[in-house]
């Protein structure tokens, strides 16, 4: 009986990963740039995201995380780049929200009289936070009185008594008044 010699398999080329240079990712800069700025991205965020998309891609792709497919290039790779833009951008917008700040690079063009008296906007921004500080029983009577219910609605929108609605209503108006007069 012979014995068969066991046959060598050719090696299978594998393709090279293809894992754009840092100059292939910087060269895209511009683009990003114009990117975000039709995505809402403020001046003063610009350099900021940007500088968080450029590291995340390239830890990306010093992890091997960067597959661009058959064909890859120099479209794949901006397609990657502003997949990573579109997230940052929501993140930015999302801390933006947070902070209560008006996206807009013009924020004068958006105010109805620019000259005038800041002081009542500033109390009335001051009475928002002293609504946000307050606790979440009392919140829930004042909101449907902020949409134009009265006490009594309100307070069998939240099956309470309406003496009960009443008091709240006199602690509310305490507490926001000192709060607002900075007791």
């Amino acid at each position: 009986m012979a014995t068969r010699a066991p046959t060598a398999r050719p090696a299978r080329a594998r393709a090279a990963p293809i894992c754009p240079d840092t100059a292939a990712v910087l060269a895209e800069v511009p683009a990003l740039r114009r990117f975000l700025r039709r995505a809402g991205v403020g001046p003063g965020d610009l350099d900021d995201v940007l500088q968080e998309i450029l590291l995340g891609a390239w830890l990306a792709i010093r992890a091997g995380r960067y597959r661009p497919g058959p064909g890859g290039g120099r479209a794949r790779l901006m397609a990657w780049l502003a997949t990573i833009a579109f997230r940052k951008r929501k993140g930015v917008l999302y801390r933006a929200h947070r902070r209560r700040e008006i996206l807009t690079p013009d924020p004068c063009r958006i105010a109805a009289d620019p000259g005038a008296d800041p002081r009542p906007r500033i109390a009335a921004r001051a009475a928002l936070r002293a609504l946000d500080r307050l606790p979440e029983t009392l919140r829930a009577l004042v909101a449907p009185m902020a949409a134009g219910a009265t006490v009594s609605e309100a307070a069998r929108e939240l099956g309470i008594p309406v003496r009960t609605a009443f008091a709240r209503l006199q602690r509310v108006r305490r507490r926001l008044a000192g709060r607002i007069a900075g007791r």
